[in-house]
């Protein structure tokens, strides 16, 4: 049985996930999940497979290693609470999450702003 046979799934946490490198789910549940969190799942090849959760509010990449980018997260409608902690963005540009209620990540020397900064702007 996968995940498809929960069509009102809110909340879904991965935990050391590591040899997992694609996330994927049936599009029965896409509305429904309103927050995913991942902990130390550094496999993962495309983190932008979330937009098509179109009822996501909170998402959260915790100890995840590199993601390439962050501007996929712009294209989430119901986003409000954005996390990325101990999790490098490749390209260093974070301002796809200004417009987020909450954002948290780890500060980084090739960032674009600084955890203060974003508090400032929003």
């Amino acid at each position: 049985m996968g995940l498809e046979e929960f069509r009102q799934l809110k909340e879904l946490e991965f935990n050391y996930c590591s040899k997992l490198k694609k996330l994927g789910c049936n599009a029965k549940s896409t509305n429904s999940l309103k927050s995913l969190t991942f902990y130390y799942y550094k496999a993962i090849k495309n983190h932008d497979y979330v937009t098509n959760l179109d009822g996501l509010a909170t998402l959260a990449f915790n100890d995840c290693g590199s993601i390439s980018s962050i501007k996929f997260v712009k294209k989430i409608k119901c986003i409000d609470d954005f996390i990325f902690s101990n999790t490098d963005v490749a390209d260093g540009y974070i301002s796809p999450c200004f417009e987020f209620r909450n954002v948290y990540f780890s500060n980084k020397k090739h960032s674009s702003y600084k955890v203060e900064e974003t508090r400032s702007t929003r």
